[in-house]
């Protein structure tokens, strides 16, 4: 809870700090304390040590500023304003910077963030007023402007999740757009039982509060049964691109095991006017220590398998037509010594499975392919448990078929007899197994998964998918 906490308090000094107030006083820093003041009506609340007022620059530089309301406090060794701006009125238009030197902000719940260096520039009072005072409207967010923010030595603590990161670089966010936001050498550890992620760098750019937002809300609406605004979906999708996230050396740290990756990286962007395309990429995540957590029922061989080091590979691509939304995506996963599973699926808006609105397009299956190739993981157990049972694989096989055709008393449709034929090839020798699904035309996919199947409606289904399961050996 403490996490969650801490929004509901920093706001009240941020807001505080950034909200203009009729305060009128003969140097920079004398204004900036009243216009707090004002704004924060916190009284006593509100302490420092001394101010000053650089002559030559006219910055205003406040030492020991402290705020104190609600069970938090939010203190500054030193705090120097630069380039403060009044209004007609007398209150704050603007400032140019705000540099803080030891920060330390203590909430509720044993909530605590520190940063050893902060400064934020370019801060223009009168939209963050408007954003405040509008409680974060989508309208406000899309007005948003903010200049960039640098931090050095944070550190944030939420009962027992520590988060700490060495430097922190905001590029600025114009109309409620995300320029660029990197962090180095992060890390966040559970005290609890120490697991612990780390990464060098993470990297994002070109995300956008407004457009979140906008397709949370949307979405929210659509569960309601209330009417579907296609255009400004399609619109709030197109406010978040291009979009990049990158994520480098990231390491996770469990009680039992080790997971390490050496890069993440994530890309979408328009083509033409209406077409968004996607693709992701994780490199040689390795994996150590998996055996650890295998229980005394596992088998041998899944054992073996997870007592040696993993290694994967990860890809991924998509292409969307925001005018009909047709959609087309594709996965590949591939795993030393395991094997290797590639996905492809063509449909239109499904994304938008069960939707409910009545305006919204329906979610439609064009054709699924997937296909899996064994390198060792699956004839491994095979082999183990036809072992166990004192057979060979070919014997295990034909056992598992014929159980499954036991369920159709009334004779296996041809489709599933094929798939189960397969399926029977697969289990004595693998090495190549496709699954295909061809329908004739579209298939709904709304509703399908609160549907509940019985046998005899598996049949019509294959044919309707126009699914189809093949083996061979090694491609």
């Amino acid at each position: 809870m403490g996490l969650f906490r801490i929004f509901a308090v920093l706001p009240l000094f941020t807001a505080a700090i950034f909200v203009a107030a009729n305060a009128q006083a003969e140097g920079t820093a004398e204004t900036f304390i009243a216009a707090l003041r004002d704004a924060t009506n916190i009284g006593p609340g509100l302490s420092y040590r001394s101010l000053e007022n650089e002559q030559d620059t006219q910055d205003g530089i406040v030492r020991g500023l402290k705020l104190a309301r609600r069970g938090a406090t939010f203190e500054v060794d030193e705090l120097r304003i630069s380039g403060l701006v009044n209004d007609a009125d007398g209150g704050i238009r603007s400032i140019d910077r705000l540099a803080m030197d030891g920060l330390d902000f203590n909430g509720p719940d044993d909530v605590r963030l520190t940063f050893h260096s902060l400064s934020i520039q370019q801060i223009d009072i009168e939209k963050l007023s408007t954003l405040v005072k509008g409680n974060f409207s989508i309208e406000a967010l899309r007005m948003l402007d903010l200049g960039p923010v640098h931090a050095l030595g944070g550190a944030l603590q939420a009962g027992l999740l520590t988060l700490t990161s060495d430097r922190l670089a905001f590029n600025g966010m114009e109309d409620g757009r995300m320029l660029a936001f990197t962090v180095d050498r992060g890390m966040a550890t559970n005290m609890e039982d120490r697991n612990r992620v780390s990464f060098q760098r993470f990297a994002i750019s070109g995300f956008s509060i407004e457009q979140m937002a906008r397709q949370m809300m949307l979405m929210r609406n659509r569960g309601e049964k209330r009417t579907f605004d296609i255009d400004a979906y399609r619109e709030a999708i197109i406010t978040g691109l291009p979009f990049n996230l990158q994520i480098d050396q990231l390491e996770i740290g469990l009680d039992k095991g080790h997971i390490s990756i050496p890069k993440i990286m994530a890309d979408s962007w328009l083509e033409g006017e209406h077409v968004m395309v996607g693709s992701g990429i994780i490199e040689q995540v390795t994996i150590d220590g998996l055996g650890n957590y295998a229980d005394d029922t596992s088998s041998r061989s899944a054992n073996t398998i997870l007592d040696a080091p993993l290694t994967l590979h990860a890809t991924t691509g998509f292409r969307s037509d925001l005018r009909t939304f047709s959609q087309s995506s594709e996965a590949r996963l591939s795993a030393d010594n395991l094997g290797r599973l590639d996905i492809d699926i063509e449909g239109t808006a499904l994304d938008l499975v069960d939707a409910v609105a009545p305006n919204l397009p329906p979610s439609l299956l064009s054709r699924m392919v997937i296909d899996y190739v064994d390198r060792g993981a699956v004839r491994s157990v095979v082999n183990d448990i036809a072992r166990s049972m004192g057979m060979e694989p070919q014997g295990l096989a034909f056992q598992i078929v014929t159980f499954a055709r036991l369920m159709f008393p009334e004779g296996v449709p041809p489709r599933i007899n094929d798939a189960l034929r397969a399926i029977e090839d697969f289990i004595a020798a693998p090495g190549h197994l496709t699954i295909r699904a061809n329908p004739p035309q579209p298939v709904s996919l709304d509703g399908m998964s609160a549907s509940q199947f019985s046998l005899n409606q598996l049949g019509p289904l294959f044919e309707k998918f126009g699914i189809e399961v093949n083996a061979s050996a090694q491609p």
